[in-house]
């Protein structure tokens, strides 16, 4: 009953949140600079700032990881590298590098995995000229799958590094 119970009161919550975005985004979309951006309200009640879904397909905002992995497939470096150059390109842009794992292992467990991959994000940016100050890391582990299901269908999307664009829009 416990877990039918956080089902609802996520998916309750998700529904909140989405409300609370689209009237953000509708009151607070602009267009200036070189894309769009919009605010979006997270669950701890801050405003974020991020790219719209036209800059999120041209850049990329995801990687993808295998099953107990933290490290960075040729495949994904891809990604990782228009996203630095989009970040060389903008200099007034912060970035977070969000750490996600799909349900299984423990949760201790999955924070540090959640950890891990968004550390090792962190690490390649840097390497290839971003400057560290631009970059925070948080993980999430488990805790917001992007699929909800107990398939490898779902916990493929859910092993993840998701790099969110923050701040610097003056």
């Amino acid at each position: 009953m416990v877990a039918k119970e956080r089902f609802f009161k996520m998916h309750i919550t998700k529904l909140t949140l989405l409300g609370l975005l689209l009237f953000v985004f509708a009151s607070c979309r602009s267009s200036e600079g070189s894309g769009n951006y919009s605010q979006s309200i997270i669950g701890d009640g801050s405003i974020k700032i991020t790219q719209l879904e036209d800059n999120k397909a041209q850049i990329g905002e995801t990687v993808f990881f295998g099953i107990d992995e933290s490290s960075i497939s040729s495949e994904m470096m891809s990604v990782l590298d228009a996203q630095i150059s989009y970040l060389k390109e903008n200099k007034k842009h912060s970035i977070t590098i969000e750490g996600h794992t799909d349900e299984q292992g423990t949760r201790e467990y999955n924070l540090g995995l959640g950890a891990k991959r968004s550390n090792s994000v962190k690490t390649y940016m840097i390497s290839q000229g971003v400057n560290e100050d631009r970059v925070e890391v948080v993980t999430y582990g488990k805790e917001r799958p992007e699929e909800l299901c107990s398939e490898e269908r779902c916990w493929k999307k859910n092993r993840r590094a998701v790099t969110v664009i923050a701040g610097g829009f003056n």
